[in-house]
């Protein structure tokens, strides 16, 4: 079943930066130590990413359509045949091979001949090197396309987008969030966002050293166009890649400080599954950590944003491998809002964790029991859905679900008890409705709980129903 879901985010907790790039946005005032770079080498290597031809394929790596897209694929179109862009066309495998090579172009700058040197020993994953491997043939091909040109006449371009992306990410506000709730870990270091409009799917974090740290995220889709969000849940949406990195910095050093009760309390391999990429305790306890701190931060800042933005998260998250993102992100609101004046989020860690110790040993999420997620019956209003769960389900007289077919959604149901005769099964592990099914259709989909979805289905047990959970309903008169 084919559907829509937010870009899937490799979220790395590892640091590294250059601090002395020369493309940096005027030095940051007293109050904020948070900067704004577009630099030279890293636009170069987005820019050669983007002309491979797993860069024009792949769906999520490469951001595409907007208009200095357009600009760049004309411009660079004479030198597509160069060798270079067969020697980076990566893939999703390769993953480690394709951020090595845009990240570490950071640590690098030209001289006056057009030579690339490197500045400083940054690595993002040291032992591979991608960049580095490929200097002669970068060299060349920037020589041969004219890129040096090409990115000295967008001055006025990217310093409205560095503009712009401050404004877009509300920065002063989310420092002084995370400096109250957790302390000044980056007092008197510089915090420098690193952008390229380019940059999509994978983001990352890297620490220099003890004075620096760099954050490669995706910019809003409106800064990429060349503006700003208009629309405030268009902006809390934008927030999320940004503030998800760097609430690392504050998040990580305190989870090592209560390294021995989250070993002791939080089994991390119970909290995720293989598609989340993390082996040790304390990274996936660190990934639950930073985005619940997001779901305090819109409670706190833009409460009407938050219940949507809350499933957005968990939908999110789920699909990146850590299932359990709604309960725990809810108790930590729940702790939030009884907290005394004097507590941070810093201070709700014993608790949390409590918590984690006393639910995870019947960790589960509830899911569609039906057979094979299929049902076979006839598309009539007089025909009753019948759905039965894995575990109890909170009973409610009005959620939302989808009508779909393979490729897009048909209709988007607020069910109601008396409207769609929903009738609710003995133990709850299940309910009965009657919903218009299109008679000329052989099969479609009812979906439940998707991302942003409210109100959801939600688990007795206070999990939420598995999220883009599905039926497949197959028409028993075609």
């Amino acid at each position: 079943m084919k559907r829509t879901l937010l870009p899937l985010l490799l979220l790395c907790s590892l640091y590294a930066c250059n601090s002395e790039s020369p493309n940096a946005s005027p030095p940051p005032s007293d109050d904020t130590l948070i900067d704004i770079e577009y630099p030279e080498v890293y636009e170069l290597a987005n820019i050669i990413l983007a002309l491979t031809d797993y860069g024009k394929t792949d769906k999520w790596e490469v951001r595409k359509d907007f208009p200095y897209y357009e600009e760049v694929m004309e411009y660079f179109a004479p030198v597509e045949d160069h060798p270079l862009l067969d020697s980076a066309s990566y893939s999703r495998k390769r993953w480690k091979e394709y951020l090595s090579f845009r990240t570490d172009a950071y640590a690098f700058q030209f001289d006056e001949k057009g030579t690339l040197h490197r500045q400083n020993e940054f690595y993002a994953f040291p032992p591979v090197q991608a960049f580095d491997k490929h200097l002669a043939l970068i060299e060349d091909f920037a020589r041969q396309s004219k890129y040096r040109e090409f990115y000295q006449s967008h001055q006025a371009f990217y310093q409205q987008m560095i503009k712009n992306c401050r404004e877009e990410a509300m920065l002063d506000l989310m420092q002084d969030f995370l400096v109250e709730e957790y302390g000044n870990f980056l007092a008197d270091q510089q915090y420098i966002i690193v952008i390229s409009p380019f940059v999509y799917a994978q983001q990352l974090q890297r620490e220099i050293d003890s004075l620096t740290t760099c954050n490669f995220p995706a910019v809003a889709d409106a800064v990429a166009a060349g503006g700003v969000s208009t629309a405030i849940d268009d902006r809390v949406k934008d927030l999320l890649s940004v503030f998800t990195e760097m609430d690392h910095a504050y998040v990580n050093p305190t989870t090592e400080r209560y390294g021995k009760e989250v070993a002791e309390k939080f089994d991390g391999a119970l909290w995720r599954t293989e598609k989340a990429g993390y082996e040790s305790g304390n990274a996936t306890f660190d990934e639950y950590m930073t985005w619940a701190t997001f779901s305090v931060f819109v409670a706190s800042k833009f409460p009407e944003q938050a219940q949507e933005l809350h499933y957005i998260l968990d939908n999110t998250m789920y699909n990146r491998g850590f299932p359990y993102f709604y309960p725990f992100a809810q108790q930590l609101l729940e702790l939030y809002a009884q907290k005394q004046p004097s507590q941070g989020l810093k201070d709700l860690y014993p608790a949390l964790l409590n918590w984690t110790a006393q639910v995870q040993p019947a960790l589960s999420r509830p899911m569609i029991r039906t057979p094979e997620d299929s049902l076979l019956i006839a598309f009539t209003p007089q025909t009753p859905v019948d759905i039965t769960f894995t575990e109890a389900l909170t009973p409610s007289d009005r959620f939302m679900a989808l009508i779909e077919d393979n490729k897009s959604v048909l209709d988007t149901l607020y069910i109601d008890a008396e409207e769609h005769q929903l009738r609710w099964m003995e133990g709850n592990k299940g309910f009965s409705l009657n919903i218009p099914l299109p008679a000329d259709r052989k099969q479609l989909y009812l979906t439940f709980n998707w991302g942003g979805v409210h109100p959801a289905l939600n688990g007795e047990n206070g999990m939420t129903l598995r999220s883009n959970s599905y039926i497949r309903l197959v028409n028993s008169e075609q």
